[in-house]
């Protein structure tokens, strides 16, 4: 079967480290400080589209589970790869007869479920962009104000919803020009139901469309301003997800087992996660968990009732289950029952998660298994860089994966990395202006991210993430601070009570950090219920003095003033989706926090002896 799906080329291997390549990187080094990085496997053949792979599964093997949905309450439903392609097909004539096309695409408003994964096939069986919202839009939003632009951005034909009663404000408070609505679930007056959705007669799709024919448009998280719509192509993710099975061969020699809750409007979970189980012959059983105090007891059942045999999430994530696995045998078992390595993507990983993750796996199992990182964006469908050789360094995102060639451009005191190849975005949806500005000269995406190398004396050794370009800032001093370096080492200084933690200082004398606590590990501490809702920050002595020391301790070996935590301030409310300070996939979005929590961050830099502020080091503190 793997000729058929264009991967005769990729090898086969055994055990968890001959799972990779192990493969070398070539460098061309040019004037200017330039490097170009490039994979020296050669770029493996990949096939047409997800449709394509899809109908050779479902002739070959169509009884097999493709997709699950499980909850609070276990398996809620399957839907086999036969009949995944056959209602794919239905559901795509009516797309056309409803007059989608390459210029109108389905927009899809659905949190993650067996419908919405027809919904998107459906449009990859009829050739037309499916287009899939964050639910968030519509249902968290006051004002629909990033719904509204998206919708006239893009025209749709057809706008679909999980939901008509959860989504019935913003149904009614959108104005949706000519397109026809429709919802899988309780229906509303004039809108189409899902059983009118399937009731035609299934499409024959061409199965020999153009590889470069607008598949999906993924809109970014409008931290900076409005979305904007990432065209998506066939190419873009295929050529992904098989050139990752070249550098991790023996990762895929079994089905891939997958449970996972990343949301199919990210490119993580929607490209990712969605096609591999198609492409590799697997399952996807699409976890109703979430990382939330709320929601990771729905994520851990779900483990337990499939014990996954690969594992890919992002850091917030893993850190939250590290700790449950760590308290929890029969989790543990569960989870590393069958689990042979996890891939993690989006930031770097703190060390003492990795550690935790590795001890648990080694008491389990009795070996470790690979924890790597992997990197790339929704302009690069998604992954770009990936580890695939042995490495003790958890924030290593890897090397270019083949195909991909990967430019190392100065900026400032960094180098931002540009990247070119079959897997990135030909532009952005009706806007190009924005995608003129987002490529060079030479047609390289230009990332926004800087990275660097783990070790200098050896490329392949592999990279690390340095942050984002415009995210870094001056102190007064004039001296940089590497943001996203300084934050994963906060983290690890006390990660058993931090979740997450932003950095201030910009135009300021020292670095501050608004700390984001484990309320739960907290509370622990205490021995007391800590939580105040008239107050946004905690004042419990044992955690700001737990917290202080650990900072403290991180102070006296980190260097320089880029490097150092003057003072902290511990926040009682978790980051709000609503206000963007978190994205769907868990991300903290740094500006977003600064901006919205402004008065804690005055009060840190102006506020005199405020309650709340923590002195890590007062002597740094310039006098009044």
């Amino acid at each position: 079967m793997q000729s058929e799906f264009g991967l005769d080329t990729v090898a086969a291997g055994e055990g968890a480290m001959s799972a990779f390549a192990n493969s070398s990187c070539e460098v061309e080094r040019r004037q200017g400080g330039q490097l170009v990085l490039r994979s020296s496997l050669p770029q493996a053949p990949y096939p047409d589209s997800v449709i394509a792979v899809l109908k050779a599964r479902a002739d070959l093997s169509g009884e097999e589970v493709l997709f699950r949905e499980a909850g609070a309450d276990g398996i809620t439903g399957e839907l086999n790869h036969r009949d995944a392609y056959f209602l794919a097909c239905k559901i795509g004539r009516l797309y056309l007869e409803l007059g989608a096309s390459q210029d109108r695409p389905v927009a899809l408003i659905a949190d993650n479920s067996i419908q919405a994964a027809i919904a998107i096939l459906g449009c990859y069986a009829a050739g037309v962009p499916v287009a899939p919202i964050s639910p968030s839009y519509s249902k968290l939003s006051s004002d629909y104000g990033k719904l509204r632009y998206i919708i006239g951005l893009l025209t749709p034909a057809l706008v679909i919803f999980d939901d008509a009663v959860e989504h019935a404000g913003a149904i009614a408070g959108i104005a949706w020009g000519d397109a026809r609505l429709a919802t899988m679930n309780r229906q509303a007056r004039g809108m189409l139901s899902w059983d009118d959705l399937l009731g035609g007669r299934p499409i024959d799709p061409d199965l020999t469309r153009s590889r470069d024919q607008i598949a999906k448009i993924l809109f970014t998280s409008g931290s900076t301003g409005m979305p904007k719509g990432v065209i998506n192509t066939q190419r873009m993710m295929m050529s992904n997800q098989i050139a990752l099975a070249q550098v991790w061969p023996g990762v895929f020699d079994k089905p891939p087992v997958l449970v996972d809750w990343l949301p199919w409007n990210h490119t993580y979970g929607g490209n990712q996660i969605f096609n591999m189980p198609i492409v590799f012959g697997g399952s996807l059983t699409i976890d109703r968990g979430r990382p939330t105090p709320a929601g990771i007891d729905t994520m851990i059942k779900s483990i337990k009732q499939i014990r996954p045999n690969l594992y890919l999430n992002v850091p917030r994530v893993l850190d939250m289950l590290a700790d449950r696995l760590d308290a929890d045998n029969s989790f543990a078992e569960a989870m590393f029952e069958r689990l042979e390595l996890i891939g993690y993507a989006g930031a770097a990983l703190p060390v003492p998660v990795a550690n935790k993750l590795s001890k648990v796996a080694k008491r389990i199992k009795g070996r470790s298994i690979p924890v790597v990182g992997l990197w790339g964006a929704t302009e690069t469908a998604p992954v770009v860089t990936a580890v695939y050789f042995p490495s003790s360094e958890p924030a290593n995102i890897g090397l270019p994966i083949p195909g991909f060639e990967l430019k190392f451009t100065p900026d400032g005191t960094k180098h931002e990395m540009r990247v070119r190849g079959p897997g990135v975005t030909p532009g952005y949806w009706r806007q190009p202006d924005v995608t003129a500005k987002a490529f060079d000269e030479e047609g390289y995406y230009r990332m926004g991210d800087a990275g660097r190398f783990v070790d200098p004396a050896n490329v392949n050794a592999g990279l690390i993430f340095d942050g984002r370009v415009a995210e870094n800032f001056k102190l007064l001093s004039g001296t940089w601070v590497n943001v996203g370096s300084l934050r994963v080492s906060v983290i690890a200084a006390c990660a058993d009570l931090i979740a997450d933690v932003v950095i201030a200082g910009h135009n300021q004398d020292y670095i501050a950090a608004l700390i984001f606590p484990k309320l739960a590990a907290c509370r622990e501490l205490a021995g007391v219920e800590i939580d105040d809702p008239n107050s946004e920050y905690l004042i419990e002595p044992k955690v700001r003095e737990t917290i202080r020391a650990a900072l403290a301790a991180h102070n006296r070996n980190a260097g320089g003033s880029s490097n150092r935590i003057v003072r902290a301030l511990i926040l009682r409310d978790p980051p709000s989706v609503d206000a963007g300070e978190i994205t769907d996939k868990g991300y903290i979005n740094q500006r977003a926090v600064l901006e919205r929590r402004a008065s804690l961050v005055d009060a840190i830099y102006h506020g005199g002896a405020h309650a709340g502020v923590i002195d890590i080091d007062p002597a740094a503190v310039p006098q009044a």
